[in-house]
């Protein structure tokens, strides 16, 4: 099975952004302390949304942002790790709009952290941001 995924980009001043998917670099799943959402610039890509640690962040095409559905369970969430949190109100936010940013119930646990409805996802192979 097939799965495309690509970076969650952002257009910073309107708040609109253009989804991709989303993974984590270090395996572990990611909670509210500490946890922050950021706008940065990556060369041709443009702006991308990033994590505390400046990993860019993920969405899957296979996922849904309305209503919001995670479908990354099982082998693929060892790849591709949820941002799992349990306070969306909690998460840190810089050039990303609070009203863009939610959670949504994963059918294996946890409810995972959504940006304008799209499952937040960080790459378990991403070793630098």
């Amino acid at each position: 099975m097939t799965r495309t995924r690509g970076p969650v980009v952002a257009a910073a001043t309107t708040g609109l952004m253009a989804l991709a998917a989303c993974a984590q670099h270090d395996g572990t799943p990611v909670s509210d302390l500490g946890t922050r959402l950021a706008v940065a610039e990556r060369g041709q890509l443009g702006p991308v949304v990033t994590d505390q640690d400046g990993h860019t962040l993920y969405r899957s095409d296979r996922d849904r942002a309305d209503p919001s559905a995670a479908t990354c369970v099982d082998a693929c969430a060892r790849l591709w790790l949820p941002m799992i949190v349990s306070d969306a109100g909690a998460v840190g936010l810089t050039g990303v709009s609070k009203t863009l940013v939610g959670t949504v119930r994963r059918t294996d646990g946890g409810n995972q952290l959504t940006l304008n409805g799209w499952p937040l996802y960080h790459f378990a192979e991403d070793v630098r941001p």
